[in-house]
């Protein structure tokens, strides 16, 4: 057989192709961590050889030898880590990183506080002690008596004597705690000793920086002073994660991220703000359920905006499907471009101010009543800080104190408010508050009394004078609403009826979006809707029933075949209060405190809990030493369509 100069020309190419395609194409490796039974002399890359210590993954990250695209790096499921993750990490579209679970059972748990703390005095320094958190820690707070301490950082290395002496004599009992490095130093006074009066939580659970495509996954992280912080990062997917107990904020984009996506996490038990983006860019929070943001997270008192979601200086936000309970509303400072949509808030504080340019806030529904049915926090506030529109359509406001909608611009930009269906159940709230630079119509309004609308300046004892004096809301009305429930809890319960006053088209509204129709239930630009959710088709509306189990609950499954849940639990009057409960829903463990029920007897104590089911049925078991019998009764109600997709449970 010949070959000639053609043919070996291909057989040459062929060879330095196979040849060339190991060097270049780098097989994705999987890390496993278990905190029971890995070891760090392992190689990690089998659960039979897992890593046991999370500062492997910090080391990896900067070492000669990093993740690649594709990697996966995977916590055992049940396992738990006092410790911190830092990473950094680049993956590609097709191949990202991930940091994640594997196995069985809870998620994997990541502790912040610091409970292996042993404080060693200074000598010769009466009341000076000092501690190391340990390798791969920083500090968060540090924490004496319930008061959070200020803390003092070296100008120097400290080698010196003299360095250490002026050191020392800047450190303030109760006030001000010092810090190099992992180690750290304080005074206590009246001879406290501080093993059992300080309280140190790690600044992160997972810190990932200057990373593309890589995503945060299945974790419970818990006691920190954030839960997940991402800083000049692109393309992250942050999912699946449970925050709680954290003292600041639960998952904050920091500064200068760009295209990443917050979604189906729940933050329970929260200071300052939940989710938090601050500077970025094309950045989207969806299907997240936050509950309870306070002053107060585990007898600290801690301060910040106690928002729900804080959105600064950022560019093309989208927030959509979240819900927020018992916490602030949605917050804005010089945001621009930005939508807020299809979002369910129910006993805020606030609802939140649309603040800067280009704005639109649509399909939301504020369940702004408190604990006994009565007007909780202020409405909607827009402030435009510059040329350009906030839209404000298509909302539903509930029992809002002061007011209802609210704008003010004077800085050359516009806001419109259309189609929002705003309700009081008592009188005296301000249906309106705007000034000279407001659009507004086709809203429907309702207040018992005489309602009062305030423009310019100036107030008003009914809508036809307002109107006239105006020139504003020339199409809106004042009527009834009928919501499918005289005492609306659940997004389902808004719901209009079709033979509605407020249903009436608009004849004359000259606004951006009128009578658009994107409401919280369909998107569909043109269909005519009025507040958040589309009327009531039915010729009579009845409240979706709930299921009862007044004995042996525990593993008694409630049907539950597609969407959203509340489920509540009512205790024995011999429930302890303070005290916490904890059980299984679905394989995935809760715990809450018992509160007081203010409205049936001052005896009975509920728990209330959100469940999305992984499953066509919701199932309860209990925990270790639980004790079940003290449940006397468990109602499941039908709360919304599901928007997301697998379990979420959080107290609500």
């Amino acid at each position: 057989m010949k070959t000639g100069p053609r043919f070996a020309i291909v057989i040459f190419l062929i060879l330095s192709a196979c040849l060339a395609a190991p060097r270049n194409a780098v097989a994705a490796s999987t890390y496993y961590i278990s905190s029971t039974s890995g070891n760090d002399n392992n190689d990690g890359q089998s659960p039979e050889r897992a890593w046991k210590s999370l500062l492997k993954i910090s080391l990896k990250s900067t070492s000669e030898n990093p993740f690649q695209p594709g990697d996966s790096i995977l916590l055992k499921r049940g396992d738990q880590w006092e410790g911190q993750i830092r990473l950094q990490a680049s993956g590609t579209a097709e191949k990202p990183v991930t940091l994640g679970a594997y196995g069985q059972g809870q998620k994997p748990l990541l502790y912040g506080e610091n409970q292996q703390a042993r404080w060693e005095p200074v000598a010769g320094h009466a009341g000076i002690y000092t501690t190391d958190m340990g390798e791969g820690s920083t500090l968060g707070s540090i924490v004496v008596d319930g008061k959070v301490l200020k803390t003092l950082y070296p100008s120097g290395t400290l080698n010196r004597n003299e360095d250490m002496e002026f050191f020392f004599a800047r450190l303030q009992p109760g006030t001000l705690a010092g810090q190099l490095g992992s180690r750290l130093w304080l005074q206590m006074k009246d001879d406290k000793s501080p093993d059992t009066t300080v309280r140190l939580f790690r600044s992160t659970g997972v810190s990932l920086f200057n990373s593309n495509y890589a995503q945060i996954e299945n974790l419970d992280i818990q006691r920190f002073q954030t839960g997940i912080d991402i800083t000049n990062s692109q393309h992250i997917l942050v999912n699946h994660n449970d925050i709680q107990d954290v003292l600041g904020i639960g998952i904050y984009l920091r500064s200068g991220d760009v295209d990443c996506r917050v979604e189906s996490n729940t933050v329970f038990r929260g200071g300052n703000t939940a989710l938090y983006v601050l500077k970025g860019s094309g950045n989207i929070f969806r299907d997240n359920w936050v509950s309870h943001v306070d002053t107060r997270i585990l007898g600290i008192g801690v301060s910040g905006d106690e928002m729900g979601i804080g959105l600064q200086e950022s560019q093309q936000s989208l927030v959509e499907y979240n819900y927020f309970a018992h916490s602030g509303g949605m917050d804005f400072y010089y945001e621009q471009g930005s939508t807020v949509r299809y979002n369910y808030l129910y006993q805020v504080r606030s609802a939140g101010a649309p603040h800067g340019v280009n704005l639109k806030v649509y399909g939301n529904i504020y369940n702004l009543a408190g604990r006994n049915g009565k007007p909780g926090s202020t409405g909607i506030n827009a402030v435009a800080t510059g040329p350009g529109t906030i839209e404000v359509f298509n909302n539903t406001i509930f029992n809002a104190s002061a007011f209802f909608l609210m704008g003010s611009s004077d800085n050359g930009g516009k806001i419109e408010f259309s189609d929002n269906l705003v309700f009081s159940s008592t009188p005296g709230t301000a249906m309106t508050m705007f000034k000279t630079s407001v659009a507004s119509d086709h809203n429907c309004f309702l207040a018992p009394g005489q309602p009062i609308f305030r423009y310019n300046n100036a107030s008003f004892s009914s809508l036809k004078t307002y109107q006239t004096s105006s020139g504003l809301d020339r199409d809106s009305i004042f009527a009834d609403p009928h919501f499918l429930s005289s005492t609306p809890v659940t997004p389902l319960d808004f719901r209009p009826s079709a033979s509605s006053r407020c249903n009436l088209p608009a004849s004359h509204i000259g606004l951006t979006d009128p009578a658009n129709g994107r409401t919280y239930d369909h998107d569909v630009a043109g269909a005519a809707a009025i507040g958040a959710l589309q009327a009531d088709k039915a010729a009579t509306q009845s409240a979706a029933p709930a299921q009862r189990c007044n004995s042996h609950c525990f593993h008694h499954p409630f049907a539950a075949p597609s969407g959203v849940y509340l489920m509540r639990l009512k205790f024995a009057p011999s429930a302890p209060s303070g005290r916490e409960f904890t059980f299984i829903v679905n394989g995935k463990k809760v715990t809450a405190e018992f509160e007081p029920f203010e409205g049936t007897g001052a005896d009975d104590r509920f728990l209330y809990f959100l469940v999305r089911p992984n499953l066509p049925s919701i199932t309860l078991e209990a925990d270790a030493n639980t004790d079940v019998s003290i449940v006397t009764e468990v109602d499941v109600m039908p709360f919304d369509a599901s928007h997301g997709q697998g379990l979420q449970v959080i107290t609500w």
